[in-house]
Order: C-alpha cells, then sequence, then structure tokens
C-alpha cells in the first residue's frame, strides 16, 4: 500500500466553467508502506513507510458539480514509481485532463460567460 506524506509535493488547479462545474487536477506523491495494496489503516504503527522503494508520482483529474465528483467524465487516475514516469507520460497526463474539460464544453460556457 501507499499513504501520503505531508512533506511531499502536492499541487493542485482548479478550472472553473459556471453553473457550479469545475474541473480539478491534483498531482502528489505517495510514499509506500509495508500494508497490502489496498488497505485503508493509516496509522504510521500498524503500516510504516518504506524505504527500500521509490515514491509513486500521481496524477488525477475530475470533473464536479455542486462539489460532487461526477461520473462523466470518468475520472483519470495515474500513478507511476517516480523513477520510471518519463515525460511522454507527464505531457498525457496534461492532455488527458485538458481534454476531459474541454471535451465537456467547458471552454464555451466560459466564452458565454464572458461575452
Amino acid at each position: 500500500g501507499a499513504a501520503l506524506s505531508d512533506k511531499l509535493k502536492n499541487l493542485c488547479f482548479l478550472f472553473q466553467s459556471g453553473f457550479g462545474v469545475k474541473y480539478l487536477y491534483h498531482h502528489f506523491y505517495l510514499k509506500p508502506t509495508r500494508c497490502a495494496k489496498g488497505t485503508t489503516e493509516s496509522n504510521s504503527q500498524t503500516c510504516p513507510f518504506r524505504n527500500d522503494r521509490p515514491l509513486m508520482d500521481c496524477a488525477v483529474c475530475y470533473k464536479t458539480a455542486a462539489d460532487q465528483i461526477e461520473s462523466n467524465p470518468k475520472p483519470y487516475v495515474h500513478c507511476i514509481q517516480k523513477p520510471r514516469l518519463t515525460e511522454q507520460m507527464r505531457t498525457s497526463r496534461t492532455d488527458h485532463c485538458s481534454k476531459m474539460s474541454y471535451n465537456s464544453g467547458a471552454p464555451t460556457i466560459l466564452a458565454g460567460s464572458i461575452a
């Protein structure tokens, strides 16, 4: 399993498109623990961090409406060991999340609210 570490990078970008709709992009690192994958325990005594494994580099983007996560478009989650992350993967993540907001009509709504 992996757990968040307060000392690690955590970025969040917010794109508002009006009518209570938001698109969020989070980039963060997870530090591996000794617990099995899927464990929800967050106690560092029960699930101590591992220093013999690389950090996991994760990106997540999703759409919310009225502060609730929407199922369409499907939220995007991508995690990989940090040393294995390539520049192409970073670009692919960014492109995927940008297209998610564009394909949902966010620029049209935003342009309509500006005019």
